[in-house]
């Protein structure tokens, strides 16, 4: 059955109903709860989402945490839309419901501010402030902040959020079929279709080795060109003390090619809009490579790397999930 999607509540309580997106699949009458690993929420590895919740602690105790809710929308399509499987849910516990586009605001104000700085100075102040929030708070945008916590009544309904402590499913929706959402393992089904960049980062160390042709390095760089058909390569070093830099590959992949959607990002436009509308306008693939998937979080790679997709690579293309077999 579909659910009947209602206008909804302003004044948000355990009775409203909202939405949640998740990657696990759930059963109706099951409660989420906050996603941590070790007792530890993902985002607390985030210096500025810490400091922004030191400025919680101190002017806004009575809301919610960040570090321990869960994340629901007041529409089903939302710009959280390409985040997992949409559920019905109800909310429990403490709640508030603000708008998210605060959050990307302050977190890029916040990053400019201390890239501003010297970079010898950045380094050692981003572990100060792991440390000790309240050094960071200097860099935050106060007025934003007080925004997001004092919480909101409307707005643009596709950009609210709602903290919830936890929440119970009412309903499964599910998702569309062929669409793609975060976390999916894909396969290219077209030579010449799905264009993506991947940039390899080098230390100051690794520049060398590299041009000395180390035989580790050389072979975990031809491992990504072995996914390309014929890629674009271009090096790029950094001046200065630090030195480093990246290589980059761009080009095509070939049929074939597995990879994992990392992180999706789709379109929210307007059809109406007189410019092109693209389903997808930036994925972030994470590749199999000899059937091992390689994670640009993880700590043992060589060298890290990103791989992407945008939409301006192959403008012709509406929608590149049309090339990419779910599998």
């Amino acid at each position: 059955m579909r659910a009947k999607f209602i206008n909804p509540l302003f004044e948000i309580s355990e009775q409203s109903t909202l939405y949640h997106r998740s990657m696990k699949k759930m059963e109706v009458g099951e409660i989420i709860k906050p996603k941590k690993i070790k007792g530890t929420h993902w985002l607390e590895k985030n210096i500025f989402e810490s400091v922004l919740e030191y400025f919680r602690q101190k002017k806004f105790p009575d809301r919610p945490s960040r570090f321990n809710s869960i994340y629901c929308s007041i529409i089903p399509r939302t710009r959280f839309k390409d985040k997992g499987y949409l559920y019905v849910v109800k909310p429990i516990g403490n709640m508030l419901m603000t708008n998210s586009k605060f959050i990307d605001r302050m977190s890029r104000s916040f990053d400019d501010r201390i890239l501003d700085l010297p970079m010898e100075y950045t380094l050692e102040l981003r572990k100060e402030i792991e440390k000790n929030p309240e050094k960071g708070l200097q860099f935050l945008s106060y007025m934003d902040a007080e925004m997001y916590w004092e919480g909101i009544t409307g707005g643009n309904k596709e950009d609210i959020e709602v903290l919830c402590e936890s929440a119970i499913v009412e309903e499964i929706i599910g998702r569309k079929e062929g669409e793609l959402i975060n976390g999916d393992k894909v396969e290219v089904k077209e030579n010449n279709k799905v264009f993506v960049n991947t940039s390899i980062y080098f230390k100051k160390e690794d520049i060398k080795r590299f041009k000395e042709n180390d035989r580790e390095i050389v072979n975990y760089i031809n491992n990504f060109k072995s996914l390309y058909i014929n890629p674009e390569e271009k090096l790029l070093e950094y001046s200065g003390e630090w030195g480093g830099g990246n290589l980059n590959l761009s080009g095509y992949l070939k049929k074939g090619v597995r990879l994992k959607a990392a992180y999706v990002t789709s379109s929210m436009r307007d059809e109406k809009e007189d410019r092109p509308r693209y389903k997808y306008t930036r994925i972030i693939f994470e590749p199999y490579i000899n059937n091992k998937l390689y994670k640009q979080t993880s700590e043992n790679l060589i060298l890290k790397f990103r791989m992407e997709y945008f939409y301006i690579y192959s403008k012709e293309i509406k929608n590149i999930a049309n090339y990419l077999k779910i599998i």
